[in-house]
């Protein structure tokens, strides 16, 4: 019930203060999947959870320092969202995702761990593929319109297609992940229907 309350606030401040135009909302499979968008503006968050279809829930990867902040950590805490700490390798974060997907629920991350501003270059992290992988859920890309979307500028979510990781071997080589995370990234700026092409 809380989640579907403030699902609804954010619909009705995007649809407000953005022309939001969402695509690909029916490729949300049933059951597990990492979902892994782009991440430019603050409120990147509520994109994705007013754009999949109603009867999905997500539940957010976060940096832990969200998680200690009054009134928002309550707001967090009750839609399911949990800290991760990105100086570390924290253990019981990726056990609670381990359990998130293994329960068929589903995993929102932004691989790039934090907010990327025009110009900069982040290389994404390796984790969300990672739990795909090992939980052998579909990995769904998403595209958000970067930058810092002005009010009343149009901003676009692209729902892409869902994919299975696969490797030919018993045990994934060293560079797997990163291969894997830097194709998930390329994919996601694909999704862009603004990119330019050749």
């Amino acid at each position: 019930m809380f989640y579907r309350c403030i699902k609804a606030i954010f619909h009705a401040i995007a649809f407000v203060c953005y022309r939001v135009h969402i695509v690909g909302s029916d490729n949300v499979p049933e059951g597990a999947v990492v979902l892994c968008a782009n991440h430019t503006a603050t409120h990147d968050p509520g994109f994705p959870i007013i754009a999949i279809n109603g009867r999905h829930h997500l539940y957010f990867m976060i940096k832990a320092e969200l998680m200690k902040v009054p009134v928002l950590s309550l707001i967090l805490k009750g839609m399911g969202a949990f800290g991760i700490n990105r100086e570390m390798s924290d253990v019981s974060a990726i056990k609670h995702a381990i359990k998130l997907l293994k329960e068929d629920k589903k995993l929102f991350i932004f691989p790039e761990g934090t907010r990327v501003r025009e110009g900069q270059s982040v290389e994404a992290k390796t984790g969300a593929v990672m739990l795909a992988y090992r939980c052998q859920a579909p990995i769904l890309p998403v595209y958000i319109t970067s930058g810092r979307k002005r009010p009343f500028t149009r901003v676009d979510v692209v729902i892409g297609t869902p994919y299975l990781l696969t490797c030919a071997e018993k045990r994934p080589p060293a560079d797997f992940y990163e291969t894997e995370t830097k194709k998930l990234m390329e994919t996601i700026n694909h999704l862009n229907p603004q990119r330019e092409t050749v």
